[in-house]
């Protein structure tokens, strides 16, 4: 985010809420901005509402938020929706931007998309990789006995699937440790490998 208080997501500028209602103040002095908590429940529902010095409805927004299903709504599921409501009253009003949504609900939605998509991720590779546990217990018994070419021949025997499930690094949640995967990357298991599929690097 920008000093400007405006966001670029995806090559599109997104106003946060804040800057929206920094002009609103700015320009509408005399007007207000009123937040009507719909409904408390697990899915809360805000109506954000702009009125002029006489009262009367300019805008309206409205925004729902369930409690409990991203990280900020575990404990700000009310602020959050409210923050929400009163973008989505702004840009209703007179303060788009580039697009009907604010940067904030922007950045938590493409956030929260991520996150989803990483734990898609994860678990398909979790579920090969429980479908191959023998082969894995094999290869970290080879490996503890420093046994390459039957290493190799158990990585051999892989699909490419279940191999790129077994790179998964450590950090990452991966089956092997960083030791095992310096000896798959070690010299030792290249010469094996060699060995085994009759490649014969080049010498310059």
């Amino acid at each position: 985010m920008d000093k400007s208080g405006i966001v670029e997501i995806h090559g599109r500028d997104y106003q946060t809420v804040a800057l929206r209602v920094a002009k609103f103040r700015e320009e509408f002095p005399d007007w207000t901005i009123e937040t009507e908590l719909i409904d408390p429940g697990l899915h809360v529902i805000i109506k954000a509402t702009v009125r002029d010095p006489d009262g009367r409805v300019v805008a309206t927004g409205h925004a729902e938020e369930e409690r409990g299903d991203s990280k900020i709504n575990l404990t700000s599921s009310i602020e959050n929706c409210e923050t929400s409501a009163v973008g989505r009253c702004m840009a209703f009003f007179k303060y788009p931007g580039t697009e009907i949504r604010s940067a904030d609900e922007m950045s938590d939605a493409l956030i929260e998309q991520g996150i989803k998509r990483v734990q898609k991720d994860f678990g398909e590779r979790m579920g090969i990789i429980r479908n191959m546990l023998d082969k894995i217990v094999d290869l970290k018994d080879r490996l503890a006995d420093d046994d390459y070419h039957a290493a190799v021949e158990i990585i051999h025997s892989m699909s490419e699937e279940q191999v790129s499930a077994l790179n998964l690094a450590p950090t990452k949640g991966g089956i092997l440790t960083t030791a095992e995967i310096a000896k798959i990357k070690s010299n030792e298991y290249s010469e094996a490998r060699n060995s085994i599929t009759g490649y014969e690097p080049t010498t310059k």
